[in-house]
Order: structure tokens, then sequence, then C-alpha cells
């Protein structure tokens, strides 16, 4: 089997889609190696670890997580690292995740090297849209010299070039339905509204907050790290029916769930990927049977009014919030109807299936 080296640019908490990648591919046979930044240093007694056969390998480099280009001099620390790893160690991939994991391994790998690029989202977006034009040349130099290139929706793949579509993988951001079809939802008079996933949606989140504050009729819980978290963590005191959990690992999401009514799946609808995305918690709340609040505009609501699984709303208004809200309240068999046209679809969208696509790779 094969020696597989990953790059990413995270500490590894874990990020669940890599998690799940690398675990498939351990359980297949391959040795897995996760070359991963400790951005906050947080891992000083874990910097090896071995984590269900996944060997974590992180180094401990200070930066801040979201200040831009502030992190360069970190992010070239990060690179020399890997660099210097790989070339004191033999393996036959180096499996990149996402745009600046892909530059590390671009320029770190050697020249009997297979690349593989995962691509998790679409670049040209957001913070980056500006250099959307440098970004679209980087993106195509490096699908040139890769190996496999995965990707998670159709619009990552409209600028590939003809040459390069038979390096194409298909691999979305599906859950393990096996872990979360079985769930039975915990009873409770109050409508539960639940966050789950990253959080860097300070204004979304509070907006959300300030709509059920003090009304005993919600609970909301917002569970999760990120850049925002400590913010939304203090202001959650202020709250009597929200509470803030954190940062949690990816046995712990079927807890939120049984106690979860609704699903708040919202994001910035000025960002493009946010737009053409399906998080990976969209899917979750469909495997267990969780209808879903989404934004306006978004992809996510596309499926919700194909399949009647949720609603979408201007998450900036605060009054569409709690409309909808009290509408959900006070209409449970609403909810009801969108569990029910949850289960004809809840095994749709199986990461257990669509991982086998790594073994294309990987044979």
């Amino acid at each position: 089997m094969s020696v597989i080296k990953m790059i990413l640019t995270n500490g590894f908490d874990p990020d669940v889609r890599v998690y799940k990648e690398a675990k498939y591919l351990v359980n297949k046979g391959h040795e897995v190696d996760i070359l991963c930044w400790d951005r906050r240093n947080i891992y000083k007694d874990k910097q090896n670890e071995n984590y269900d056969g996944i060997n974590i390998i992180r180094f401990e480099i200070h930066s801040k997580p979201g200040s831009g280009f502030k992190q360069l001099p970190a992010y070239f620390k990060f690179y020399k690292e890997c660099k210097k790893h790989l070339k004191q160690n033999c393996y036959e991939y180096l499996h990149c995740h996402d745009l600046d994991g892909m530059l590390i391994g671009f320029f770190s790998k050697n020249k009997t090297t297979k690349l593989v690029f995962d691509m998790h989202e679409l670049y040209e977006s957001g913070r980056l849209g500006k250099y959307a034009y440098i970004i679209r040349k980087m993106l195509s130099i490096f699908q040139n010299k890769c190996y496999k290139i995965i990707y998670v929706n159709d619009v990552q793949i409209t600028g590939v070039s003809d040459k390069n579509k038979d390096k194409l993988i298909y691999i979305p951001n599906y859950p393990e339905t096996s872990k979360l079809t079985d769930i039975k939802k915990t009873d409770c008079e109050k409508l539960r509204v639940s966050y789950i996933g990253t959080v860097r949606q300070y204004e979304m989140l509070k907006l959300l907050m300030d709509a059920v504050k003090d009304d005993e009729r919600f609970f909301v819980s917002i569970n999760g790290d990120g850049m925002c978290y400590q913010n939304i963590k203090e202001l959650s005191v202020n709250y009597s029916n929200v509470e803030v959990t954190g940062r949690y690992n990816h046995d712990e999401v079927i807890k939120f769930y049984k106690n979860a009514d609704l699903l708040y799946c919202i994001y910035d609808s000025q960002i493009k990927n946010h737009n053409t995305a399906i998080a990976t918690k969209f899917f979750e709340a469909i495997a267990t049977l969780t209808p879903v609040i989404v934004t306006e505009g978004s992809a996510m609501e596309q499926v919700c009014k194909k399949y009647g699984i949720g609603i979408s709303i201007d998450s900036k208004n605060i009054e569409t919030i709690k409309s909808a809200l009290l509408d959900f309240y006070y209409n449970r068999d609403k909810l009801a109807s969108m569990s029910d046209n949850m289960k004809k679809i809840q095994f749709n969208f199986s990461w257990e299936e669509i991982v086998k696509n790594l073994d294309v790779i990987y044979n």
C-alpha cells in the first residue's frame, strides 16, 4: 500500500472532511501522515499524535487565524517545515488540502510525487475576490501539474481545461449517514434552534440571539469554534436562553442533533462561495431529519425548495428571523412535514459511498 502525505493549514481539530478522508485511506491499508499548522499553539503536548491510525505532525508556528496577509511570515515558516519534512521522508502521494496547502505542496514536492489537489471550496470569492484573475492563473498552473483534482461542487470546475477534466474526482461534503440516521430527538416544549460549525458570522449569529432574547418559547445553541467564538461566548451571558458550547469533536455532533428542532444554516450571501457551496451540516440535517433555515439565494435554498425540507430567509433582517421562528413555533406540523420529506432523501447523500471515489486515486 501507499505512503500518503497530506498538507493542512490548520491544527487538525479535527478538520472533519480531512479526518474522514484520511480515516478511509488508513482503513484501506495506506499510511497517512498529515502535516498541520498549529497557528494558535494549542497542541504543545500533541505535536506528534496518532489519531485513529492517522499520524498527525503539527508545527507550532504562531499566527492569528483570519488576519489575512499578516500571516504570510508564519505561513512561509510552515512551508519551510513541510519542505524539510518531505525532503527527509519517503512518500508516493502528496495530498494538498485547499489552495494554501496546494501552494506549499507545489513547491515542496519531489520529481516523482503524485500531487493531489483537494479543492474544498471556491477560491475566487470573498476576501480574495479582488485577486480572482491571479487565483485563476494559479489554479490553472496547479491543475496542470496535478495527478488528480478533487472537487466538491460543479461551480469549482467551470474553468478547468479540457486536458485536465480526466483528472477530476467528485467528493462532496456528505456526512457519515450510518452514524446519524438512527438519532431519536429528545422532547422539549421550546423550539430549539442550533447552529453547528465554524463560528465566524458574528453579526448574523448576534441577530439570531437578539431575535429570541429572553423569549422562553425558544432556545438557541451555538456549537463550534472560530474567529468569532470568544466574542459570541462573552455576548451570550446577556441572554437567558442562549448557550455557546465551543469546540467539539466529531462524535459530539450526534448530541447536538438530538436536541435540535431546527438547524440554522446561515452564511454571508455576499460571498460567492457561500452561495454555491452546500455545507456538510446541511446534509447532516437531512440525515437526522432536522429541518433547516438557510440564506436566500444560496444553493441550499434550491435544495430546500426542491424537496420541501426547510425555508430561506434574509438572515440580516431581525424581523424576518423572528417571523420565521414564530411560524415554526406555532405550526409544529410544518416541522413534522419537512422531517417526513427528509425521510425520502435521507440516504441520498452518503459519505460512505462517495468517499469510495478516493480509490480511483489510491488504487
